[in-house]
């Protein structure tokens, strides 16, 4: 005859690690969704000259934290603790993401030139989004 086993209950780190992936991976694709548009964006502003083509550094530097706040804010959001962490963590995968794609796409690319500040820029960015960006709720009083 076949005994049935109790099963043991999953422990609740192994729901947070199941988790943790899936938070993550939802995060990189809203930052990249994010600078995408905002690319698209930007060139429109330039090809119609409303922007000179001198700015396109900083637009990238720009649009590289504002990507990494959107998408860090969404992980940090979904994330149970530790949320500073899932978005830092979120941002830096997006910038290693696009830094892989980037070597990818032209082998001879070399860590140099902007790669530091779109380093600083995505973590930057991921903090903030991982920060509290609203004040905090005002404590209730009972009465007695």
């Amino acid at each position: 005859m076949h005994k049935s086993v109790a099963r043991r209950p999953r422990s609740p780190m192994s729901a947070v690690l199941n988790r943790t992936p899936m938070i993550v991976a939802v995060g990189i694709l809203i930052s990249i969704g994010t600078m995408l548009s905002l690319f698209a964006l930007l060139a429109l502003f330039t090809v119609n000259g409303s922007l000179p083509e001198s700015l396109i550094r900083a637009e990238v530097i720009a649009v590289s934290c504002v990507g990494s706040v959107v998408g860090s804010r969404y992980a940090a959001k979904r994330s149970a603790s530790r949320k500073l962490v899932y978005a830092v963590v979120t941002s830096l995968a997006v910038f290693l993401l696009l830094f892989a794609i980037g070597r990818a796409i032209s082998g001879n690319a070399t860590a140099g030139g902007i790669t530091p500040q779109l380093l600083l820029s995505n973590i930057g960015g991921g903090a903030i989004g991982g920060m509290r960006l609203s004040t905090p709720k005002k404590a209730v009083l009972h009465k007695r």
